[in-house]
This record gives structure tokens, sequence and C-alpha cells, in this order.
């Protein structure tokens, strides 16, 4: 369910063939690539350990821009357990299967290397960040009521970390990875705000004014966040301390503001409002100066901004399209939206991953929601987790 829903119910370089060993560090060719600029690249995966063999194929058949193909591989990815919480990587270039990188990743656990080891696959084959060992947390839906998950992107370590046996919805990370604000239901029946400790547990709130209070998010800093107060008696934008201080009111409309969102610079917030008879993308500067809207021009109702943070050019939002609702991204540089995923099922609640390429979102059919990751290049997407889990939707995303 989006946010305004819910507010009204409640490098590319050539490849070096030349190779060069280094103390202790192993070989680092710096980043690897070739000069075809082919959508996807070819890959062979090999470990001797079958769980991370498993687990680095299911990594790397979510990124749209590697495919696995050890007839046509151009690298060869080797990951090589040598304690159960470090994974060594070989990368060999086809066909000459010449050594063109070696490191060594450290992890909490197994699962964790092994994705970091993947993670620099990527930025040394595609010159961008790796997202595999990034975490997420969600909304789950347990017992008649939604409460908030934590995990890693693949569903190997998921934990319910709430227990407000009310509904808890909009769960966003703090920049540092430590924290989640999200809003609830609890004790008082309406929506107030709170921050929780993800590793113990403890929670605070951080606004329980008279009224609705709903949507927090943190700056990129982590020094500000960002929420919908109905306390003057209208839904409106406000900024305060990241424990929810001195808050300050940004917007003074008669409309409903929702769905506050950072630019990358914390400089910006946009965010959505129905100003216009339906909700509409609009903009406002960190201190309450020239709101202004976003021409997005692709739809009556566009909610759920989400700017890319390695492009900050690029805006993902969802979008009302032929009774459905489906991800687009608009462009700053040439002014138009384009759709990102389409179908008659629906596309919600985008999040940028930290690659700036791909996108966490919901992907609803009826009354069944699933996390999904999308290539915003390619259009590729990959369920990540199974229907086994049932319901989860609102995924936030960091990788600190």
């Amino acid at each position: 369910m989006m946010h305004f829903k819910v507010f009204q119910v409640i490098v590319v370089s050539t490849l070096l063939l030349s190779v060069s060993l280094m103390a202790d560090k192993g070989i680092d060719l710096g980043e690897l690539s070739r000069e075809e600029q082919n959508p996807t690249t070819p890959i062979s995966i090999e470990s001797d350990t079958p769980e991370i063999e498993a687990l680095a194929k299911r990594a790397f058949n979510t990124h749209g821009a590697f495919k696995i193909d050890p007839k046509e591989r151009f690298f060869t990815f080797k990951l090589q357990q040598i304690t159960p919480t470090e994974v060594a990587l070989t990368i060999e270039s086809n066909p000459s299967k010449q050594v063109q990188y070696q490191g060594k990743f450290q992890g909490k656990d197994l699962t964790e290397a092994t994705l970091k080891a993947c993670d620099a696959a990527v930025q040394k084959t595609l010159g961008i960040p790796g997202f595999f060992a990034g975490k997420i947390a969600f909304v789950g839906h347990r017992h008649k009521k939604n409460e908030i998950f934590t995990g890693d992107l693949f569903f190997k370590n998921v934990r319910q970390i709430t227990h407000d046996g009310v509904d808890v919805v909009f769960p966003k990370w703090s920049p540092d990875g430590k924290s989640i604000i999200y809003t609830s239901f609890y004790k008082t029946g309406f929506p107030d705000i709170f921050i929780m400790n993800a590793a113990t547990g403890e929670k605070k709130t951080v606004a329980a004014y008279t009224g609705t209070n709903i949507g927090g998010v943190f700056s990129p800093n982590g020094e500000k966040i960002a929420m919908i107060l109905s306390s003057s008696g209208n839904p409106e934008l406000y900024t305060a301390n990241s424990n929810g201080h001195s808050p300050k009111r940004l917007t003074t409309t008669k409309a409903l503001e929702a769905a506050p969102s950072w630019s990358p610079d914390g400089k910006k917030i946009y965010f959505s409002c129905d100003a216009l008879g339906a909700p509409q993308i609009y903009v406002i500067n960190a201190n309450g100066e020239d709101m202004k809207r976003v021409p997005t021009n692709i739809s009556r109702y566009c909610d759920e901004p989400a700017v890319n943070p390695r492009n900050p050019k690029q805006l993902a939002f969802t979008a009302a399209v032929s009774g459905g609702f489906q991800t687009a991204i608009f462009d700053f540089n040439n002014q138009e939206s384009h759709f990102v995923t389409q179908g008659k099922i629906d596309h919600i609640e985008p999040c940028w991953m930290n690659d700036g390429r791909h996108l966490l979102l919901t992907r609803r059919n009826g009354v069944v929601s699933e996390l999904y990751v999308i290539d915003s290049e390619t259009g590729k997407e990959t369920p990540i987790h199974s229907k086994d889990f049932g319901n989860a939707s609102m995924a936030s995303f960091v990788y600190p």
C-alpha cells in the first residue's frame, strides 16, 4: 500500500593483460572490463563450498549486468572458504585464465563474507559498487498485523524486531545502519513515529503529537529527520533533529503532504502533495524555501519519490497507470519520465540501492505482496524471498 493510500486510511576501460603481484595483497589490476558495450557480461562462478556457490549464483542472478554462462564466460569468479567468516575471491579472465584479482573478505558469518566478495567482483569488473551485502528493513505480515523485520538481501538471516501487536509501517534505516525510524500505532492507537536500535530493540518516541505523525526519514548525514505531522490541523512537512526535538514546519498548504525523501546532499526534500486533486511530486529546500512541483507529467497520480544516491538527476517514484501502479523514473536533465516496470501487477514503493542502478520495490498482485530487485537499465525483475515467507513490503535498504 502506498504512502498516500495509507495516509488517507489513517567505467568502462580496456582489459589490462599484464599482471603485477602486490605483497600480501594478492593480485589487483584495478577495475576490469572489456571494450565491447554488451548489456550483460557472461561469467562463471566456482567454489568448493556448495553453500558459497549457491549464494553467489543467486546474488549474481539478481544483477542485470551479469549472465551466468560458463561456456561464454568472460570472467570466472572463484570463491574459496578460508574460515567460517572469511572468503577468498580470485577473478580470472577468459580464455587466457589469467588471474586478474585476488582478495580476502571478512564478515560476521559465511553469508556476509561471501556477499562482500561478490560485491568486490562487481566493483572490479563494472566499476560500480555491488549491493549484495546490504541490509534491508521491511514490513512483514504476521498474525494479522504488520511488524518490522530486518535481514540480508537474500533472506538468509531475517528476524522480527518489533512486536507491537499493532500495525507498524514505513521503516527507514539511518545512514549508519544502526537505527530504524518507523510509524506505529503502539500504545495510543494513533500513528506515532519511533526510532529503534536495530541491534538491541530499544525504542524511543520521536513524534507523538496530537493528530497524525507519519513518514519519518533520516537525512543523508543522519543529523535530521523529515516527517509529516498534522498537529496544526493539516498534514504538513516538518524537519527536526534526529531525536525529534526542535521540529520546524516547512509547508503551509491546504493539501495532504506525504512520503518525504531527502536528496543525497541533504539540501532538498522531495514529497508528494495532492494540491492538484491527486498526489504529485514536489520538492522544497530543506530550509523550507522554494516549494515547486517536479514535472513528471506521466500520470495524474505520482507518489513515493526516491532520488538516485549516485545520480541525483534521477528520481524514482510510483505512478498510476491503466488501473494499477508502476515504478517510473524522472530524468531532470531531459525533463522526461519513463516507466521501468510494466504489466498488470503493481510495482510500488521504490527504494534505490547503493549502486544507483537497481531498485528494491514491492510487487503486489491482489493481496499478495513480495519484495523484488529491479534493474532500472534492463528491467530485469528478481524476487528476493520465497512465497513461503508470506507478504513483505515497504522495504528500506542500507549499505553502511
